[in-house]
């Protein structure tokens, strides 16, 4: 799998950014308007009005795992609700949710890509292009839309190779192809340093526009192509008892980031 750079939301959209172009957009599954926006009858109008793209299943994955080989991108370790990431209000917990690709909250909610619903992955691009077609789209993600959680394996969809098709509400998570004076050189815009990205509110330009107060840039993957996948992990649930969770028939990504860092953009 080749994935170029992109830019890619620091977080999923919240309700005062989706309030900048629905002016009426309420939303019953937010405490707050700095919560992730969970949209169902408004999503194709704010799809619509959005100047941004969704991200390829590719790409989201690529995003989530940010160059490792573990159960999540933070290890192997025990999931647990601690992970789960909602309200961006807080700019302290916001940063220590973020991966090595400086993504918050990758994996809480149920985040729609760009690729129409098919399973599997029999002649998907080799290029990260999203796959159009008819139909329901593809959401990755949601392991915060089942809080509190109930010994149900909930937290398996943190797993970044977790893939469902849409139905009901789901959140988004902007997109956009990055743009040469954006990838490299030392007095390039990528090589700059940024303040802390935080959400802004009430601003007279879109307050999610991919800058590097709200942005991320996704660096390529070039390395040799591996699996980023283990072929299976073992769980425990709440009661202690191990399972054999398969997850390699739900990874889309062949490929491993050697470069971790990550390059704010201005």
């Amino acid at each position: 799998m080749h994935v170029e750079s992109f830019l890619l939301a620091r977080h999923p959209l919240t309700v005062a950014q989706v309030q900048y172009w629905l002016l009426e957009y309420e939303d019953d599954l937010a405490e707050a308007t700095t919560g992730t926006a969970r949209l169902e009858g408004d999503l194709d109008g704010l799809l619509e009005l959005l100047p941004l793209n969704l991200p390829s299943e590719a790409q989201w994955e690529y995003a989530a795992r940010a160059g490792t080989t573990t159960l999540t991108f933070r290890g192997d370790g025990k999931l647990n609700e601690d992970q789960l990431l909602d309200d961006f209000g807080n700019e302290t917990r916001t940063a220590a949710g973020e991966n090595a690709f400086g993504l918050a909250a990758m994996g809480s909610a149920n985040e729609l890509c760009a690729d129409v619903w098919i399973p599997g992955f029999d002649g998907a691009p080799s290029d990260a292009r999203p796959r159009p077609g008819d139909g329901p789209g593809t959401v990755r993600g949601g392991a915060a839309d089942l809080y509190p959680w109930q010994g149900c394996d909930e937290s398996l969809l943190l797993l970044s190779a977790n893939r469902y098709e849409h139905a009901d509400f789901a959140a988004v998570r902007p997109a956009a192809p990055c743009l040469p004076a954006e990838t490299g050189g030392s007095g390039s815009v990528a090589s700059r340093q940024a303040g802390p990205m935080v959400a802004e509110q009430g601003c007279g330009a879109p307050p999610f526009g991919l800058t590097a107060r709200t942005a991320r840039l996704v660096p390529r993957q070039h390395g040799s192509p591996v699996r980023t996948c283990r072929p299976d992990t073992t769980l425990r649930d709440e009661s202690g008892r191990s399972r054999r969770i398969p997850i390699s028939t739900g990874s889309s990504i062949r490929g491993l980031d050697e470069r971790r860092g990550l390059r704010d953009i201005l």
